[in-house]
């Protein structure tokens, strides 16, 4: 959430400087804001391990990453 905010602010003084935004800093803040995970997450069985889904802790995560 922090690194939203520090982008709405970064790409603003840019925009009023008259000077378009960097590829690069657009692409992170795309990156930042989709899924880090594919959508094909399962996760089983009870264990140590932290669920990307959710705040379970599971044994195995399967899937696309």
């Amino acid at each position: 959430m922090a690194a939203l905010i520090l982008f709405s602010v970064t790409v603003s003084v840019i925009s009023e400087k008259g000077e378009p935004a960097a590829d690069l800093l657009r692409e992170n803040v795309e990156a930042l804001a989709d899924n880090e995970y594919g959508h094909n997450i399962y996760c089983l069985g009870y264990g140590s391990l932290d669920c990307p889904l959710n705040d379970r802790k599971v044994k195995v995560i399967t899937g696309e990453y």
